[in-house]
């Protein structure tokens, strides 16, 4: 297939099949029709990738109008990257959904549910595929109410809660970016981001830019739930569905911290009121309180979801911590943290549906004995709580070795001292699982040994083996990484 077409494809493919699942109201065809979509997708994005990497920057203009009267898309190593990770994610995740979906949405049209399970991933990678202002806010709406519906898609009332908490978050943080896209359409008259970007850089660092900076990074800090506007995440990722819940640890705030690095630094650049702004102290700052402070939550959790979810507030604070820097290796560090971040916490948070498909919940007690009744399982859970560590041999190993490098070479010292305690945080949280897992007797003492069905443990694996594999072979990633980050410098 030639590359011309595929930018508008990987969008359209997922919007046409958000209506064709509720359609034939099957579970089985809907089903069927997410997970081929999927695949395409996750085949289109490889052809992207390697486009990408060729040096080959692809643009699609909709409709044959030009910017910046018309729509168009663009995509360089960056936007590759982060499409590839969806259509990675997405197609793993709904292999594991057909059961888990099934048990856990309590007799809801499972065909609606896929549905929306489609519209969330057109909106994500819309968001990432976009080179206009106001396209990014319609996928960002699409994506946005697609994930609330989802969240509420369950016989869980928690659900539905922490679905209206995240709603009015959400729309906050809306608000906010809509607030500093005015701005920006006031001082360059266009809504082009290759456009804009070009006029700002003409521009001296003003009130109005500095204004601007301060809406969007709002809104896009209350999307990534960037600490201390992470409130409404651990609700979220606790007691949405696990195929839900797994999928949005993997996927939205990594979709959010996109496009902090895309406008702060692809469109602000460097030089223009970021550091004049204290927008990448800030930020700094912001991390490295988000790291201590949600790994010191996470000790303290007896759900092992709400354990994990804490962990999710304190990696991505990892990540802005790299992007902070404002230069490339940083903003690779951070994506290296961030890929490896989404397979590590997608196998985990996939591990602990199993659990619930078997035990009916995952508090840490649940998990006492777990290796003699579900070994597979408890075995996952294990190698990706010790990659979610940094332990050598891991995808967290090479994630926090580049970004502890990072730092080293800014000469920011006590950062690599808060990241240090970050980490034995972690090996503290991580040790509650393992000593559940193994060392303490079964929860119940009669229930039989019955392993999680083999649709369910495939998908786990894969992104467990994901995890090893990288830790020892990173040198493609590395390479991706690379060309990513030097594409938006």
């Amino acid at each position: 297939m030639p590359h011309t077409h595929l930018p508008i494809l990987i969008v359209a493919l997922p919007l046409v099949a958000t209506p064709l699942c509720a359609l034939f109201k099957s579970q089985k065809i809907a089903w069927w029709i997410a997970q081929i979509v999927s695949v395409v997708v996750l085949l289109m994005s490889c052809q992207l990738l390697l486009a990408g990497l060729s040096g080959h920057i692809l643009s699609y203009e909709l409709g044959g109008w030009e910017p910046p009267f018309g729509i168009a898309y663009r995509l360089t190593p960056l936007n590759t990257f982060f499409v590839f990770l969806l259509a990675l994610v997405a197609t793993v995740m709904t292999f594991y959904a057909r059961l888990s979906v099934l048990q856990e949405l309590g007799g809801g049209r499972v065909d609606l549910f896929y549905a929306l399970w489609m519209a969330s991933l057109a909106g994500m990678i819309g968001i990432v595929v976009s080179d206009d202002l106001f396209n990014i806010f319609v996928f960002l709406e699409i994506a946005s109410l697609s994930i609330y519906a989802l969240i509420a898609c369950s016989s869980n009332i928690d659900a539905v809660r922490a679905t209206y908490r995240y709603l009015l978050m959400g729309s906050a943080g809306t608000i906010f970016f809509l607030v500093g896209v005015g701005y920006l359409y006031m001082i360059t008259g266009t809504l082009n981001l290759s456009e804009m970007r070009l006029l700002l850089s003409q521009l001296a660092p003003s009130n109005t830019v500095q204004a601007a900076i301060a809406f969007i990074g709002a809104g896009i800090a209350l999307k990534a739930a960037l600490f201390p506007l992470h409130a409404w995440l651990p609700n979220v990722y606790t007691h949405s569905q696990s195929a839900v819940g797994a999928f949005l640890s993997a996927t939205s705030s990594k979709v959010a911290l996109y496009l902090l690095l895309k406008i702060m630094i692809g469109v602000f650049g460097v030089g223009l009121g970021l550091r004049y702004a204290g927008f990448n102290q800030l930020l700094l700052f912001l991390s490295a309180g988000g790291i201590l402070y949600a790994s010191a939550l996470a000790i303290q959790q007896n759900d092992c979801k709400r354990m994990l979810a804490y962990s999710s507030i304190a990696h991505i604070a990892y990540m802005a911590a790299g992007f902070s820097l404002l230069q490339m290796d940083g903003v690779r560090a951070g994506l290296i943290v961030l890929f490896n971040h989404a397979l590590i916490k997608g196998g985990l948070f996939l591990a602990l549906g199993c659990v619930v498909y078997r035990c009916g919940g995952c508090r840490i007690e649940q998990l006492n004995g777990l290796s003699q009744r579900m070994p597979w399982t408890a075995a996952a859970i294990v190698v990706g709580g010790l990659s979610l560590v940094g332990v050598p041999l891991s995808a967290g190993f090479i994630a926090k070795w580049y970004l502890f490098r990072a730092f080293i070479m800014e000469g920011q010292w006590w950062m690599v001292l808060i990241i240090a305690i970050g980490s034995i945080l972690a090996i503290a949280y991580v040790w509650r699982l393992v000593a559940a897992i193994w060392l303490r007797p079964p929860h119940d003492t009669a229930a039989p040994r019955r392993e999680a069905p083999m649709s369910l443990l495939l998908p786990v694996w894969l992104l467990i083996a994901l995890n090893v594999y990288i830790g020892v072979q990173a040198q493609p990633l590395l390479l991706v990484a690379r060309d990513a980050a030097a594409s938006l410098f």
